[in-house]
């Protein structure tokens, strides 16, 4: 068991350095891009052609990259009006079920990615590209930064249920002690 944790850990670790290689150093790399563009146009030189089409990809992918870290760290945004107005013991079961409700969601996304996916196999390359690059190529991080944005629901999920029954079971022992 302690192996799969590790294991688990290590996989975790190195999802996390590759989006934010992908994230991080893709917008690092739309920056030169935009100042090539400025410095190009202002000495008279024709700028990137795919610049704009570039911009949007990586818009795009950033921002599901990033909406899929948020979930691990707890950042990410659902319902959090609803613990604000609602007691306090009915935080963790409703956390549980905004959870699960998440998943649900997510999965359905995930679900709907897929299928996009596919239909961008069968039609290769877009019209509207500037570029030759397949369409699939370009969703590919999407489709997998909303399959782990599903996995890192599902495992939060999981940790607040355990964190959940732990609780009643010390709130269920305190109970029977002072009897």
């Amino acid at each position: 068991m302690e192996h799969a944790r590790k294991a688990a850990q290590y996989i975790g670790k190195a999802v996390r350095l590759l989006e934010n290689i992908v994230g991080i150093g893709g917008m690092l790399v739309f920056g030169l891009f935009i100042m090539y563009e400025i410095i190009a146009r202002a000495l008279g030189f024709p700028g990137l052609s795919w610049l704009q089409e570039f911009s949007q990809y990586m818009f795009i992918i950033s921002i599901f990259i990033f909406c899929s870290r948020a979930v691990s760290s707890g950042d990410h945004l659902n319902m959090d009006m609803l613990y604000r107005i609602t007691p306090a013991q009915f935080h963790k079961p409703l956390q549980c079920f905004v959870d699960l409700l998440m998943i649900a969601v997510s999965g359905f996304m995930l679900y709907c990615t897929w299928q996009y996916y596919l239909f961008l196999a069968r039609m290769g390359t877009s019209t509207e590209s500037m570029s030759a690059v397949k369409m699939t190529v370009v969703w590919l991080p999407i489709l997998i930064c909303m399959g782990t944005m599903t996995v890192r629901f599902l495992l939060v999920f999981i940790k607040r249920v355990k964190e959940y029954i732990t609780f009643l079971q010390e709130t269920n022992n305190a109970l029977d002690a002072a009897k």
